[in-house]
């Protein structure tokens, strides 16, 4: 099963998922993105501890093509077989990459099991819904 949780900004999606993980007894693989401090570059993790400078603002977050390109063949590289897929979260900086963006989309499709953060606005929103297996949403406010 996956669970695919949305809602607003701060609503507490990343916390609900984080705990859902935690309370898991099986293998966890995936990514998590994050904001720096002063909120003007986003990261991506991979669960092993590699990360990477996704995004930078200038005026709003842009996402950096080559390293989303770069990181398809991490995605497509993971093992998802009995094991949780835990994607923490999916934004709008992704689309400048169509091969991210294709990676990710199958990395979900190959899952059995996972929790996956897609935010409100995000134009990958309607992508993910449409993947043929089972979702359950849950909107966090």
């Amino acid at each position: 099963m996956i669970l695919k949780i949305t809602g607003e900004i701060g609503s507490g999606k990343s916390t609900l998922a984080s705990a859902i993980v935690n309370l898991s007894q099986r293998e966890i693989v995936g990514f998590r993105t994050y904001f720096e401090d002063l909120r003007n570059s986003l990261y991506l993790e991979f669960l092993n501890g590699s990360k990477y400078k996704i995004a930078f603002r200038d005026g709003k977050m842009v996402g950096i093509k080559n390293t989303l390109d770069d990181l398809a063949i991490y995605l497509d590289d993971i093992d998802t077989t009995g094991k949780m897929l835990f994607i923490d979260e999916i934004g709008y900086v992704e689309v400048v990459s169509e091969k991210f963006v294709d990676a990710l989309l199958k990395l979900i499709r190959r899952s059995q099991d996972g929790i996956i953060v897609v935010r409100e606005n995000s134009p990958l929103r309607g992508e993910i819904e449409g993947i043929e297996f089972e979702i359950h949403k849950v909107e966090a406010t």
